[in-house]
């Protein structure tokens, strides 16, 4: 398959993304695992798995793609751990959820990874 560029990639991803945002989650994975085909390290189409598990209230498995699939090789992803964050607050792990989100605030590196670990410690699940 041909690799797909840069403004190509996060256009797959973004739509993927608000596949999944729209309870759309099989037509999501099916986009992503697409972009992944073509751009095997494309981090942003394996958040947006995990936001497609997260859609279907597979939490553990949300958890599982962004260490084993992100984060075990970019530990420093910003927007991996907070959505790592995410999907634990969403398990009801919300003590260790605090972990990856306060890692996102001090690195202070992402903003909008900041902004969404900010939103995510203040959100009630």
């Amino acid at each position: 398959m041909t690799p797909v560029n840069v403004p190509e990639s996060k256009l797959l991803a973004e739509i993927g993304f608000l596949a999944a945002g729209r309870g759309l989650p099989s037509v999501a994975r099916n986009i992503l695992e697409a972009l992944l085909e073509a751009n095997p390290s494309e981090s942003g189409a394996v958040i947006g798995l995990a936001i497609a598990d997260l859609t279907d209230k597979k939490f553990d498995q949300a958890i599982s793609t962004l260490q084993k699939r992100v984060l075990d090789k970019d530990p420093d992803n910003d927007m991996a751990l907070a959505f790592l964050g995410m999907s634990m607050k969403m398990a009801g792990r919300a003590a260790e959820s605090e972990i990856p989100l306060d890692r996102v605030i001090s690195r202070n590196a992402d903003m909008q990874a900041v902004a969404l670990a900010q939103s995510i410690k203040s959100e009630t699940v």
